[in-house]
């Protein structure tokens, strides 16, 4: 073995460079081994796609799931919820309820009253000095004159003729009215008629209307007023209910009342008294069962009416002048307290309601709901005002499904 030689014992100058020769051999060699070592144990690197980061949600979210099928949106009313369709009159001009929608518009028109079966509507219309008689077809729209009441001397508007109230018989065939033709006989003058007394009066609604064809059922006193409303009673078809005007002195003082009466409307025979003279009785409306007949009654100053109801019995009719039904008129139990004033009084088609007109704090007339029990103590709850109609006139109503 050879040995290295001896550093030189100054430790100059020599001696360095032998030392640093040898640093830079041993660096020579070493320094691409390494390389080579490192370039070999690096794995082979295959590209792929970048991994989208992982959503991190705030602190109390729920991690989504799927998204619901969306249900129809709750609709809460926010007025009276009116069953069916009820007609109104405001400005001369008809209007339909139905649930919680808008008043529609329906025809030009005053006095509604719909069918038995609900597909016709009968209604007046008004000129300068008469009105005459139209039936709609409620699906159609389309409207039928059935009575001209128009001047039979077009020069002339006395010569027109007046109408009210029309209503229909229970099979629909038949509509009665009250009509100012041929009016009342004047007991003391032979021939002549005052045609300021209507009288009740049928006319088949199969053909024309007219002074030759319509049949009439009541005998109204001379310059009494005449009678009025009537109504057929559901089920029915043989009792007719209507107001009958007169005048009557009272402390001396000639004044005018209404009575209901009863009558059948197919042979136009008298069936009897349902109550006494009154100061003034009107606006009968049967319940859909015919077991019930509201009305309405006035003050004797005439500046209050309310709203009554009492059971029908048709066997306890009175069939004198003096005499009425006691049973029955004299057990009615007040629905509506007049404040001063409610008025046409119309239940719904399935009985449960009770609409009416009756004035409010403004001194006008509005539109009411309630709901109605009928039986020993009949009486109203859930009063509800109908705000969206407004101002009504104080005309009929009419309700139907």
């Amino acid at each position: 073995m050879r040995k290295s030689p001896p550093p030189p014992q100054d430790g100059g100058f020599w001696y360095a460079l032998w030392t640093f020769s040898k640093f830079a051999l041993a660096l020579a060699i070493v320094l691409p081994i390494c390389v080579l070592m490192l370039a070999s144990s690096e794995p082979t690197v295959t590209p792929t796609a970048a991994v989208a980061p992982t959503p991190v949600l705030a602190e109390g979210t729920a991690t989504p799931g799927p998204t619901p099928t969306s249900g129809p949106t709750p609709v809460h009313p926010l007025d009276a919820v009116v069953p069916g369709n009820l007609y109104y009159v405001q400005g001369r001009v008809i209007y339909d309820l139905h649930g919680y929608d808008a008043p529609r518009y329906v025809v030009a028109g005053a006095d509604p009253s719909v069918s038995a079966d609900g597909s016709l509507l009968a209604y007046l219309l008004f000129y300068k000095n008469w009105d005459n008689i139209y039936v709609m077809n409620r699906k159609t729209g389309h409207a039928t004159l059935v009575l001209d009441n128009s001047p039979t001397v077009p020069t002339d508007v006395r010569t027109g003729m007046s109408a009210g109230a029309p209503s229909f018989s229970a099979d629909d065939s038949t509509l009665f009215f009250s009509w100012s033709y041929p009016g009342a006989a004047n007991p003391t003058a032979p021939g002549y008629y005052d045609r300021l007394d209507l009288s009740v009066t049928a006319c088949a609604l199969s053909g024309a209307c007219n002074t030759s064809t319509a049949r009439q059922l009541s005998q109204p006193s001379f310059e009494s007023g005449g009678d009025d409303e009537p109504t057929v009673r559901p089920l029915d078809p043989s009792t007719l209910v209507f107001t009958s005007y007169n005048y009557v002195t009272l402390n001396g003082i000639p004044s005018t009342y209404g009575r209901l009466e009863a009558l059948n409307p197919q042979t136009g025979a008298f069936l009897g008294f349902i109550s006494p003279p009154t100061p003034s009785l009107l606006n009968p409306a049967w319940s859909p069962d015919g077991r019930y007949l509201a009305f309405v009654e006035r003050s004797s100053d005439y500046q209050q009416s309310s709203i009554y109801v009492m059971t029908y019995h048709p066997n306890a009719l009175g069939s004198q002048v003096g005499q009425y039904d006691q049973q029955d008129f004299d057990h009615a139990h007040v629905l509506v307290k007049g404040a001063p004033f409610a008025i046409h009084p119309v239940f719904s088609p399935d009985g449960k309601y009770l609409a009416y007109e009756a004035s409010a704090s403004d001194g006008r007339l509005h539109l009411y709901i309630a709901q109605v029990h009928l039986g020993p103590h009949p009486h109203l709850d859930h009063v509800q005002e109908v705000q969206r109609a407004g101002i009504v006139d104080g005309d009929r109503l009419a309700w139907t499904k």
